[in-house]
This record gives C-alpha cells, sequence and structure tokens, in this order.
C-alpha cells in the first residue's frame, strides 16, 4: 500500500532540494555514475493537469515515463503517461538536471479526481533504467477558491445569530474556471458540529447559525470529491456584557421564625460604555451560608428586571447570596452576586449541672448545653466557661474554658465534661455559656446562658513548721524531719492521727519518692528521723481524704558529703 504521508511530505519539503532528493541506482546498485535524484515532481495549482518531474543524474536521461497510483491501495497505475524533456542544465557536482513535462495537460476523461502517488520510470543512455515510487503527490481535481464573509463578527446577547454568505470558483484541471454549481462543501467550525452547506447555480450559499461565543468556521472540499480547496476562517469574537444587581432585605436581624422578604434588581449593559438596561427573564438564585452549592430558592426577574421572594426560615445566623446574570462560561453575559448578611437569635440553656471537688483540689463537672426551644436545622457551638465564687451571687471568676463536647441531650443540645484545678477548697461554681456572636454571616450566634449554681467544698489542709536536719551531713548518716499537719475550719485546728509522708527529690531529679511515713499525735504534730539517701530536696505530703484537700510542706534541700 503506497503511503500518501510520505508523498505529501516530499511536496511539503519542496519535494527535496537537488543532490538531496529520492535516490535510486539505474542497473547496478553498486554504479555511483548511474545514481538519480528527484528534485521536484507534481502540477502547479493554476493547471493541476501539467504534470512536470526534474530530477538530477550522473547519466543522460533519453526516456521517462510517470505512473500514477491512488493512494492508500495496493493498485497498479491508473494512468501511464509519457514525459517529454522541456529542458536540461548542468550541476554543481557535475550532475545533468532535465526537466520533463506531459505534453498536454491530463484531461478529465483520462483520469478520475482524486490524491494519487507520483512513480517514474526513467531510461538513460547507456540503456539502464530505474524504477522510482513515491516520489510526489498529484491533488487531481478541481481547485476551489472561496470567499466567505459575516453579517458580524462580534455576537453578543442581544446579537446571537449570524449569518455567513459567499462563493465558490472552481478551477478545473484543464485551466477553465466557472462557479462552483449546485454542489456541496463542508463547513468546519469550533463553535458547531462539522455539516454541509449547498451551494447554488451562481457557486454562491448563505448558512445562519448561532456561534454562542467566541470561535471560528471555515469552508472546504476534498479532492476525493472530485474538488479541492479551503477558504480563510472566518473569526467570531463574544461581547461579554456587564450585569449588576441589587438586594434588599425586609429585615436584618430577626427572631427565629420571623419571615424575611428579599427584593432586588438585575440590569445589563447592551452596549459598551452606554446605560444599564433591565434584564428579564433572568433566573437568580439564592443560596445559603449554611449549604452553599445547593440553591436554597430561585426566582425569575420580570419586564422590568425586578424579582421579590420570601427566603425560607432559617436557624441560625445566614449570609444570603444571590447569583444572577449568566450561568459559569456563559460568553454574553458577566455573573453577578450579591450577599446579604441576617442575623437570627438562638436562645440557649444549659441543665443538669453537676460538679464535685477531689482530694487533688480537682474540681470535675458535667452538664448539658442546649437550645431553649426546638429548631430545625439548627446546630450548636458552645462557648463554655465554668466560673467560681464565694458567694452564690458572685461576683464569679473564670476556672477553665474549653470543656469537652460529647454526646446528644436535651433540646437539640450536647453533653459537656471536665476538670480543672481550682484555688478555693470552698466554693459555689456553674457553667456559663457566653454569647457567641456570628462569624461573617458562615456561623450563627447564640444568646448567653448560665446554669444553676452548685457548691463544692472539702476542708483545707497545710503542714506547717516543717523542718529538716542537719542540711550538711556525711553519708550514712541519720537526718530528721518534723512538722505539724493542720485543716481549717472557722480558723486553723490540729489534726491527729492522720498518715504523713516523708518525700525527697534527688539533686538533679524532678521525681518525687517517698521514703518513710510518720502518724500525727493529737496535736497534729509528726517526726520521723532516718538515714540520709544522698544530696536531695525533703519535703512532706498528706494526701487528703474524701473530705480533706491534700497539703504539702516547703522543701529543704540536704548535702551529702562522701
Amino acid at each position: 500500500m503506497r503511503s500518501k504521508v510520505s508523498a505529501v511530505l516530499v511536496i511539503a519539503l519542496g519535494l527535496l532540494a537537488a543532490g538531496s532528493g529520492i535516490v535510486a541506482a539505474a542497473g547496478d546498485a553498486g554504479a555511483a555514475t548511474d545514481q538519480i535524484s528527484i528534485v521536484s515532481a507534481g502540477s502547479p495549482t493554476s493547471s493541476v493537469g501539467d504534470l512536470t518531474v526534474v530530477a538530477d543524474s550522473a547519466v543522460t536521461i533519453t526516456a521517462m515515463t510517470a505512473s500514477l497510483v491512488p493512494f492508500n491501495t495496493a493498485d497498479a497505475a491508473v494512468l501511464s503517461p509519457v514525459l517529454t524533456e522541456t529542458g536540461t542544465t548542468s550541476t554543481r557536482t557535475s550532475q545533468t538536471q532535465s526537466t520533463w513535462s506531459v505534453a498536454t495537460p491530463i484531461a478529465q476523461s483520462q483520469l478520475p479526481f482524486g490524491d494519487y502517488a507520483i512513480g517514474v520510470n526513467v531510461t538513460f543512455s547507456d540503456s539502464t533504467t530505474a524504477s522510482l515510487p513515491d516520489v510526489g503527490v498529484l491533488a487531481y481535481g478541481d481547485q476551489l477558491t472561496f470567499s466567505a464573509t459575516s453579517s458580524t463578527t462580534v455576537v453578543s446577547y442581544d446579537k446571537q445569530v449570524v449569518t455567513v454568505t459567499g462563493s465558490v470558483t472552481a478551477l478545473a484541471p484543464d485551466g477553465t474556471s466557472g462557479p462552483f454549481a449546485n454542489q456541496s462543501i463542508t463547513m468546519a467550525s469550533s463553535i458547531e458540529s462539522d455539516t454541509t452547506v449547498p451551494t447554488d447555480a451562481d457557486g454562491d450559499f448563505s448558512v445562519k447559525l448561532s456561534p454562542h461565543g467566541a470561535g471560528w468556521l471555515e469552508f472546504e472540499a476534498d479532492v476525493n470529491s472530485g474538488s479541492e480547496g479551503m477558504s480563510n476562517p472566518v473569526d467570531f469574537t463574544a461581547q461579554l456584557d456587564p450585569v449588576k444587581m441589587s438586594v434588599s432585605l425586609s429585615a436584618g436581624t430577626i427572631t427565629y421564625g420571623s419571615k424575611v422578604t428579599a427584593t432586588g434588581t438585575v440590569t445589563y449593559q447592551p452596549t459598551p460604555g452606554g446605560g444599564y438596561a433591565p434584564l428579564p427573564g433572568n433566573t437568580v438564585k439564592i443560596y445559603k451560608t449554611q449549604n452553599p452549592y445547593t440553591p436554597a430558592g430561585s426566582v425569575t426577574t420580570n419586564a422590568s428586571g425586578h424579582f421579590s421572594l420570601a427566603l425560607p426560615a432559617v436557624a441560625g445566623d445566614t449570609t444570603w447570596t444571590f447569583d444572577g446574570g449568566g450561568v459559569a462560561g456563559d460568553p454574553y453575559l458577566s455573573q453577578a452576586s450579591v450577599k446579604a448578611a441576617m442575623k437570627v437569635n438562638l436562645p440557649t440553656a444549659i441543665t443538669g449541672f453537676h460538679a464535685s471537688l477531689n482530694r487533688d483540689w480537682q474540681l470535675s463537672y458535667s452538664g448539658c448545653v442546649e437550645l431553649a426551644r426546638s429548631m430545625p436545622g439548627s446546630y450548636l457551638k458552645p462557648s463554655l466557661v465554668i466560673q467560681y465564687a464565694a458567694s452564690p451571687k458572685g461576683p464569679w471568676r473564670t476556672l477553665s474554658v474549653g470543656a469537652k463536647l460529647g454526646g446528644a441531650c436535651g433540646n437539640q443540645g450536647k453533653r459537656f465534661t471536665g476538670s480543672a484545678t481550682t484555688p478555693a477548697s470552698y466554693a459555689y461554681y456553674r457553667a456559663y455559656d457566653r454569647a457567641v456572636p456570628s462569624v461573617g454571616g458562615v456561623e450563627p450566634g447564640w444568646t448567653a446562658a448560665s446554669s444553676p449554681t452548685v457548691l463544692a467544698w472539702k476542708y483545707a489542709d497545710r503542714i506547717s513548721g516543717l523542718s529538716v536536719s542537719p542540711r550538711s551531713l556525711s553519708a550514712g548518716h541519720n537526718l530528721t524531719v518534723k512538722g505539724q499537719l493542720q485543716y481549717y475550719r472557722s480558723g486553723w485546728h490540729d489534726y491527729g492521727s492522720q498518715l504523713v509522708y516523708i518525700v525527697y527529690r534527688p539533686a538533679g531529679k524532678s521525681t518525687w519518692y517517698w521514703n518513710v511515713t510518720a502518724k500525727t499525735s493529737s496535736a497534729g504534730k509528726f517526726s520521723a528521723t532516718f538515714k540520709d539517701q544522698g544530696s536531695a530536696t525533703w519535703s512532706a505530703l498528706y494526701e487528703g481524704s474524701p473530705t480533706h484537700l491534700e497539703a504539702g510542706g516547703p522543701g529543704y534541700y540536704v548535702t551529702v558529703k562522701g
């Protein structure tokens, strides 16, 4: 099968320069003096019947016959015209360049229209021969000349339909020309699918289309249909008209359940630099911050470009987004988007609050933060703090923030738990949910709420008069730790029969260890004597009880020598 691509490449490359063209050896393949190269092979578009071959050879060519084979077939030549030498000249490489042409143009009666691979059969003066296939391409058929113009090349929202008109002239292989009458041409385009367009008796054509934006189109015909040619492209540009929109809400701050109406107007600028006109029949879509990708509603503008609609109920602060004008990718209308913020008050409550104090001064608390009444679709993002005061009426101070939120509870609420170190042995506690303002209209806000107060307490304890002696001693000797344990109840009282741990922290360490224990006397006093544990800081610790808080004494450093 012959390759059209290779032949077209020969033509596209100028059919190769002399000395670098298609080369064949005549007779003996090793005889360099019999080499031949084809400089060009083909016909001018002004007369496709005039087949001409130009060749360079070391030996004089005495005869040449062309062979025309249909592309992409394994067929034999359908025509083998004899070529006549029409010119000879010498080359710089001591070769002869000769030109061979058909005596008369190839007529349509001799060759069907189509693309053909050109081959040549050559006879030299030394009686040797050479046969060279695929030395060029012959596009045999009417050569068409197109003219095409559009009623406008700028399309816009108001002018979306254009009419393209033109004419086609055919140049026959014998050199005669006339209208390409009552034929079909192909319209190729980037703006719609390829289609055929008919010509009339004068070779004229007309087509109406909607480019829908920027693009191009051109008209063409292929030689396999009996004609070949292509028009210059007709380019279209799109005029994007700016769109404006105004929106207002009947209320900016509402109580949950109140109705809100949105009204507005959509206009566009039909003439660049001109005034704005109403945009009727335009769809305005409404989105809310809680679901910004799915419209919450839509409305169509009337003849004056106006619209009005009741917004759906939402339980939480919302920034409404109104989108009008063109949709994404619209070549004619820009997109217009307007935001309108609306605050919806959500009342909250705190129920089931509990608080308890352990011996380590840790307050554990829990409860439920919820909505004061049911509001479909709403949610909470509590900003809880735990507060304490000496009196159930305050003043209140913040003990802890960032309570851990858990499962559902109450009315669309969330459970909360946590713990914190308290500075008071006797105090009142409450959970307080601070008022939360909306965050840019994306998240709702809530009113403040507080729980009932809860009293939590234990006896405060202390270790007083703690002493460690000696402060410096030799290794292996004894040291003594003494002190007194007391508790507070309208004053400090001695606390007897309690276990006190004597603890130490080795030099250079951060961990405390207990060494011995001592039991307090009825006067709360304790004493312990023991061998040293090396250089360390010594102290005493009372771990507390279900009714008493933990207490520790000061630390004293003891140096051990040796």
